[in-house]
């Protein structure tokens, strides 16, 4: 098994779970785990664990909606071999639990923080109250079903005394059946991170130990991002106590000399955040974090985590207009983000780009100031926009988030059971590409297909007119981040493509990206470059569109398969910045949408991020 496909993260919120029960007083031998994910078992693997096993209650995580394919199949097995067991789903996909409790065999969701609604849970089934499953919906967190209703009353609250649970490894292995080999999954060798680690040379030095290994430092963002899915409140900080005896225990144990932070939001606590970093520093581990938000560290900040043994930072930037930025709520602004990439990049600090283009909002001149701002950034870096290799991807909007509840406002995703039990099996597979995409903000097809050529083309172009000006000439980091191995993010777009079922759309891609970096187009004037490529690509997609109808193939739609809602309008004027926001947008609309039966469903498509 290639271990760079096969990394996993630790499932912390099921041994959270675990902790939880326990400390209310059930025995260690009845919480039993299971890990689907790592051991990929057939439908009768799963029957024949459930009649071993003979469980009353089965949790299923659905960490993302992604999931509920898997949380279908599964709950339907498990309702085939054990009709009285109860089945719980908790995680993201929550934020669908009409959907998962109409269309599924499932009995329970709980959304938000599960330890306390689920030990509840666990109580009412010792009731024996099963004829009154209504009650349920009087416990925070708990969604249940009753005949034609959803009930649901709040969302649930961390729990009282509340410990960031370390990684429980020997509690994993118990998941893994006779395949116990499978725990090398969550440590993967640091040669295998790409350039999170090799671009720096601390990391070859020959007495550090191979293997990384994922820690907590804190649970829950500050932020509030409206294209992003939230299931629990709030912000938590990890006992630094609880971390040094993790890290004593895992460096010996299972070879590990590098660390990768799973934070969402690192950082927020510029005091917590330094004392991670001195035990960084203590054992001598290098480290990463990708979950940082650029106004939560300083340029001090930065040179205290290369210090102590920090690799890579990596920002949520998303877009390069101010208006986008705002929209999603980012609650910073451009020059923010410019300082916390040049406070790493001066530092050495690999922070690599990535950006978000379709929201709401997005238009040819936010298309551009994007494309502008990437230029600038690379010619800041010493670095050809090309070789810098930055991410460009398309908006998705994932059930419980402001994005999601704008898109079915404007029936863009249908307000019945059907429509979106759809949708969600739809993004079983969605990647974030153009031909995936939802068209959120009412753009022409030549708009949206061509709005990461334009980034790209104007980026180079911005890059050009400044070294033209002043030349630079890029430091020994940029140039070792100009020849890292970037095989990975093409094999990842040609996987995504095939996904699809439309592999000649890499071709059609690889062309495109060649004829628009000719020295021809980028010799256009801006005003006319944007109008070429627009023009120049649509034709290509028709051209390809036409063919394919022609030979009988499976073609793209140029979106006509899909609702086109009318162009957001986006308020300029205001001096607030949260008035822009796409959360007060669909707040406003929401007044009107719903009546009153409908106010559980509202409430679970608005997220627990409120």
């Amino acid at each position: 098994m290639d271990k760079t496909k096969a990394y996993r993260q630790p499932r912390l919120g099921a041994q959270a779970i675990r902790d939880h029960v326990i400390r209310m007083g059930h025995t260690q031998d009845r919480v039993l785990f299971y890990d689907i994910e790592m051991l990929s078992p057939t439908d009768d693997d799963i029957r024949n664990k459930l009649l071993k096993v003979k469980p009353d209650i089965v949790g299923l995580s659905a960490v993302l909606s992604h999931s509920y394919l898997q949380v279908k199949r599964v709950a339907k097995i498990i309702k085939e071999v054990a009709p009285d067991c109860w089945i719980v789903v908790g995680g993201h996909l929550t934020a669908s639990a009409r959907v998962i409790l109409c269309k599924t065999e499932v009995d329970v969701c709980v959304v938000g923080d599960g330890e306390e609604p689920f030990a509840k849970f666990v109580e009412f089934v010792k009731t024996d109250a099963a004829n009154q499953i209504e009650k349920l919906a009087d416990i925070p967190g708990l969604c249940v079903r009753k005949g034609d209703n959803i009930l649901f009353s709040e969302y649930a609250k961390k729990p009282s005394g509340e410990m960031i649970v370390m990684p429980d490894y020997e509690f994993f292995k118990s998941g893994l059946e006779d395949q116990p080999e499978l725990l090398d999954r969550y440590f993967q060798p640091a040669d295998k991170m790409g350039t999170w680690f090799s671009l720096d040379p601390r990391s070859k030095q020959t007495h550090r130990k191979s293997n990384t290994a994922q820690v907590p430092t804190t649970k829950g963002c500050t932020a509030r991002c409206t294209f992003c899915q939230r299931s629990t409140k709030g912000y938590r900080l990890a006992d630094i106590n609880d971390l040094e005896r993790h890290l004593i225990e895992i460096i010996e144990k299972y070879d590990v000399g590098y660390i990768d932070v799973l934070d969402e939001n690192f950082g927020s606590r510029r005091d917590h955040a330094r004392k991670f970093a001195d035990l960084m520093k203590k054992y001598d581990l290098l480290w990463t974090a990708t979950g940082v938000r650029c106004t939560n560290v300083s340029r001090a900040d930065v040179e205290y985590f290369k210090a102590s043994g920090c690799c890579s930072l990596k920002f949520g930037v998303e877009s390069g207009s101010q208006a986008i930025l705002d929209i999603m709520e980012k609650n910073f602004t451009v020059e923010d983000v410019e300082n916390a990439l040049g406070a790493c990049w001066d530092n050495d600090i690999y922070s690599p780009l990535a950006f978000m283009v379709g929201m709401p909002g997005e238009g040819d001149d936010t298309i551009r100031e994007t494309g502008e701002w990437v230029g600038k950034m690379a010619y800041k870096l010493g670095l050809h926009p090309e070789s810098m290799r930055y991410t460009l991807f398309y908006a998705l909007p994932f059930p419980g988030t402001p994005l999601y509840e704008y898109c079915v406002q404007r029936n863009l995703i249908g307000k019945g059971l059907e429509q979106e039990e759809e949708y969600l099996f739809g993004l079983a597979n969605a990647g974030t590409n153009k031909w995936c995409y939802l068209n959120v903000n009412g753009a022409t097809p030549a708009d949206v297909l061509s709005w990461d050529y334009r980034v790209s083309w104007q980026a180079r172009k911005t890059f050009s007119r400044l070294s033209k000006k002043t030349p630079t000439k890029p430091t020994k980091f940029a140039i070792d981040w100009k020849n890292r191995d970037e095989a990975g993010e093409e094999f990842a777009l040609k996987r995504s493509l095939t996904k699809n079922g439309v592999l000649s759309l890499y071709a059609l891609e690889g062309a495109s990206r060649w004829l628009f970096g000719t020295g021809l187009i980028n010799s256009l004037p801006v005003w006319l470059g944007h109008s070429v490529i627009k023009s120049i690509f649509y034709s290509i997609v028709l051209a390809y569109t036409w063919l394919g109808r022609l030979t009988g193939r499976k073609v793209f739609m140029l979106y006509k398969d899909r609702p086109k809602p009318k162009p957001f309008n986006r308020s300029e004027s205001s001096d607030k910045r949260l008035k822009r926001s796409l959360r007060a947008k669909v707040a406003d609309a929401r007044v009107n949408l719903y009546s009153s039966d409908q106010k559980t469903r509202a409430k679970l498509l608005e997220g627990v991020a409120g």
